[in-house]
This record gives C-alpha cells, structure tokens and sequence, in this order.
C-alpha cells in the first residue's frame, strides 16, 4: 500500500506541479510509455522492498518460511498493485501542489492501513467494519494474510473481485481526470524568470 499508492499518489502530485510530465509531453515519447515506464519503476521499488522485508526476516528475525506458499502470496502482491497503482493515480488529482501532496495522500493512506488491519487489528464495530469491509485495505490484508495463514494458504475469491472493481474504479477516475501539468507552474521552474525578464525589458 506504502509503494503502490502512496508513493505512486505523491510522486504524480510532485511531477506534475513542477511541470516535469508537461516536459515529456513536449518529446516524441507518448503518453504511455511514459506513465508506463512510471509505473514499472514503481513496481520495481516495490519488489525491492519485499526482498528486504524477507531478508532482514530470514537473517535477523529467524524466520522460516514455507517457500510452498510463495506463488499464492506473490499473486496477492501484484494484485494488490495492479489495484493500488491506478487508485494511487486518481489520488494524485486531490493535492493543489507539490507541498500538499504528501500530508494529503499520507491522510488517506495511513487511515485506511490502520483500518485495514495492516498493523493492528482495532476493534471497529458492525457498521465501520462493514465500510472498512468494502475498501481496498481490507480485501488485500485478507490474501496477503491467508497466503501466510498457518493452516495453508487460502484464496479469498470476494477479496479478489473487490480489489479487481477498485482497480477499474481507479483507473476511470484517473483516465478521465488526470492532468500532465499542473494549472499554476511553481517558481523556480521557467515562469517566474521569465516574468522577471519580461519585466525588464
């Protein structure tokens, strides 16, 4: 969710409002080998992540894995990508700027893991439960934990449509909505020098 979402929500925020996608858009690259090569790099941070998440499991903590169970939790992973990737996207269009980016997506990320049951399981009551149920969090903890389960991985197939519907939802939204630049270019960034010349002149 961290690399997935957050970073993909934040790091599109920041781009865009210092004009750095309304560059490229100006080269014979297109628009999707663009976005494309931005969101295999995610992917890529994000498997960097997992094996040293692994690692410091396997040689500091002792843990030992059962490597039987591998495809099941790896399926989980890129679905869960493939889910919050484009959610990360249509999150992206909420900060104004580069500097609201973070503290906005981070309002909505962390929330929504905590909720999910990423860290702790919170006591939330029928009717919160019930949402917490229907939000993406929630359906990704359920396979990553049921990959890990002690009894044998198990395929939570609800979980999986769910998380399958927020990854159409997604990219709808940002399909229809995402923007290559931002609509006030920031200082430092062309505008303002050019303001100044034009005063000067």
């Amino acid at each position: 969710m961290s690399v997935a979402f957050a970073n993909v929500a934040i790091g599109l925020a920041i781009r865009r409002h210092h004009g750095l996608f309304k560059r490229f858009r100006t080269t014979p690259v297109s628009p999707a080998v663009v976005m494309g090569a931005y969101l295999v790099n995610t992917l890529v941070t994000a498997v960097i992540v997992l094996v040293v998440v692994t690692a410091i499991g396997l040689l500091a903590m002792g843990v030992t894995p059962d490597w039987s169970r591998t495809p099941h939790l790896l399926a989980a992973l890129l679905l869960g990508f493939v889910c919050l990737a484009p959610l990360g996207a249509a999150a992206s269009l909420l900060p104004p700027n580069a500097d609201a980016a973070v503290p906005m997506v981070n309002g909505i990320f962390f929330p929504t893991a905590f909720l999910a049951g990423g860290f702790v399981v919170l006591p939330l009551g029928d009717t919160v439960g019930a949402v917490v149920d229907l939000l993406p969090g929630r359906p990704l903890t359920i396979l990553l934990q049921g990959a890990l389960a002690e009894s044998g991985p198990v395929w939570d197939w609800p979980s999986v449509w769910l998380l399958l519907a927020w990854s159409a939802v997604g990219t709808v939204v940002a399909l229809r909505w995402f923007r290559w630049a931002s609509e006030r270019e920031p200082r430092g960034f062309g505008s303002g020098k050019r303001g100044a010349d034009g005063g000067q002149g």
